[in-house]
C-alpha cells in the first residue's frame, strides 16, 4: 500500500497533493505535487523532483517514492511500466536529495554517494557502466562520486553535476552542448 502523501512525505511547506488537471496531464501521472511559492527558499525545496513524465519525493524515512511515466526505467522500481500510484525505488535509504532530469532522476545519500536511474545514455550511470547502456530500471551508483553535498540534472539530455565537500563541480554524462565547461 502506496503511503499517505501528505503526511508521510517530506513536502515543502504549503504543498499538497491533488489529481492532475490540465492538458498536460496523462493517465500515467495521476497525482501532482501542488506548491505555493511563497519564496526563492521554498521554491529550490530539494526534496521533491520533477522529471517530464515523472515525480520524485523523498519520504521522512529517507525513501524515495516515484510516481507518473516509467517506461524508461524513471520510476526506479525494477519496472519499465508507468504508475498512477507512488512506488518505492527499489534500495535506496537514507536519501537526503533528490534531482530531476527529462527521463532520469539522481539521488544523495546522507553518506555523500550519489545513486541515478530511468534513461542512462551517454555514461550517466559512471565509468564502471558501459556508456551505451542506455536504461537503469533500478538505481546505479555512480562510483567515482563520493563526500557530494549537493546534485543537479540535466532537463534534456542524460547528463548530471555534482559538487563535493571540498567545492569541487563534478559533471558525468553527455557534454554533446558543451554542458560540461570544458
Amino acid at each position: 500500500m502506496p503511503p499517505a502523501l501528505s503526511t508521510d512525505f517530506l513536502l515543502p511547506a504549503r504543498c499538497t497533493v491533488r489529481p492532475a488537471l490540465g492538458a498536460r496531464a496523462r493517465a500515467a501521472a495521476a497525482l501532482a505535487v501542488a506548491c505555493a511559492v511563497a519564496s526563492p527558499a521554498l521554491a529550490a525545496d530539494p526534496r521533491v523532483a520533477v522529471a517530464t513524465d515523472a515525480v520524485a519525493v523523498v519520504r521522512t524515512d529517507g525513501t524515495v517514492w516515484t510516481w507518473g511515466r516509467g517506461t524508461e526505467g524513471q520510476l526506479g522500481d525494477g519496472r519499465l511500466a508507468s504508475s498512477s500510484l507512488p512506488v518505492r525505488v527499489t534500495g535506496l535509504t537514507g536519501i537526503v536529495d533528490v534531482a530531476a532530469g527529462d527521463r532520469h532522476f539522481l539521488a544523495l545519500k546522507a553518506d555523500g554517494t550519489v545513486w541515478v536511474w530511468g534513461t542512462a545514455g551517454a555514461g550517466l550511470l559512471g565509468s564502471s557502466v558501459s556508456a551505451d547502456r542506455s536504461t537503469a530500471a533500478t538505481p546505479v551508483q555512480v562510483p567515482e562520486l563520493s563526500d557530494i553535498r549537493s546534485l543537479a540534472a540535466a532537463r534534456a539530455q542524460p547528463a548530471a553535476w555534482a559538487v563535493d565537500g571540498a567545492g569541487r563541480a563534478w559533471h558525468w554524462g553527455s557534454n554533446a552542448a558543451g554542458q560540461a565547461g570544458v
